[in-house]
């Protein structure tokens, strides 16, 4: 009987009925009720001080975007002026040189905070911001390479 009625709904030529909506869905139509609800413009995002590096990523990016937006051509110590202006220790920063050793501006500055054993990753070139959460490395630092002394 169930092969019957399969069998009916083949393919006739004719097409399907499509549906056209009504009315436009509520953003609460999709909201989770588990999800924790985001910072909203009036509400900017918080550091949690002692806070892991998730849990911090959200105000870090905030803060860098920010930044970058009045800032475009911030330089190495801008930035750790920056983080630290934001909350962050400047024990916990890391930060690239904004110059090649033959003077000329690089293309793109990376920046690090530690949080336990990570590290929020940021990085500003041509224009963009970039960032991620990594391991700490095993040497305990979260760049590779040289980076400037922060003092």
């Amino acid at each position: 009987m169930l092969v019957a009625s399969l069998t009916a709904c083949s393919d006739t030529g004719d097409p399907l009925p499509t549906r056209t909506p009504t009315g436009s869905p509520t953003p609460s139509a999709f909201a989770s009720p588990e999800a924790p609800a985001g910072p909203t413009e009036d509400e900017p995002p918080e550091l949690l001080p002692g806070g892991t590096a998730l849990a911090n990523k959200v105000y870090f990016d905030y803060t860098n975007r920010a930044f970058f937006n009045r800032r475009p051509g911030a330089r190495s110590p801008e930035i750790v002026d920056l983080l630290t202006s934001a909350g962050f220790a400047k024990t916990d920063i890391e930060i690239t040189n904004d110059t090649t050793p033959t003077g000329r501006r690089t293309e793109a500055i990376e920046f690090a905070v530690r949080a336990h054993d990570d590290c929020l990753i940021g990085q500003w070139g041509k224009n963009r911001y970039t960032s991620y959460i990594t391991d700490v490395l095993s040497n305990g630092r979260c760049l590779i390479g040289d980076t400037l002394p922060i003092n």
